[in-house]
């Protein structure tokens, strides 16, 4: 039987599939759900979403590849869309408020 908090991740990538290859993954994909990963995940959602508005971020993480890769289009089309993004931030929020023992399986 598979954990609800995997099952949640399921449903929210049934939604938005191409959320398991971007600055996510290691949470949706991967299924690390400790409360630093998803916290790094957020900073690297924080960053892309900024640098595909136009704008620069200070200090962004030394081994982040949000900066390149999450704002290339690829065909006139961006990888990742800004609703995504945002969308996975505000549920990796919401993962954070299940206690971090309840997410681990």
């Amino acid at each position: 039987m598979a954990h609800p908090v995997m099952d949640l991740i399921d449903i929210f990538c049934d939604k938005y599939p191409e959320a398991s290859w971007g600055p996510a993954h290691v949470v949706l994909d991967d299924y690390n759900l400790d409360d630093d990963t998803i916290v790094r995940s957020q900073k690297l959602l924080k960053e892309a979403i900024i640098t595909r508005l136009g704008y620069t971020v200070e200090n962004p993480d030394p081994t982040s590849v949000a900066l390149e890769f999450y704002s290339v289009k690829e065909n006139g089309l961006y990888r990742h869309g800004l609703l995504e993004l945002a969308a996975t931030h505000e549920f990796l929020d919401f993962l954070l408020t299940i206690p971090e023992e309840d997410r681990d399986f």
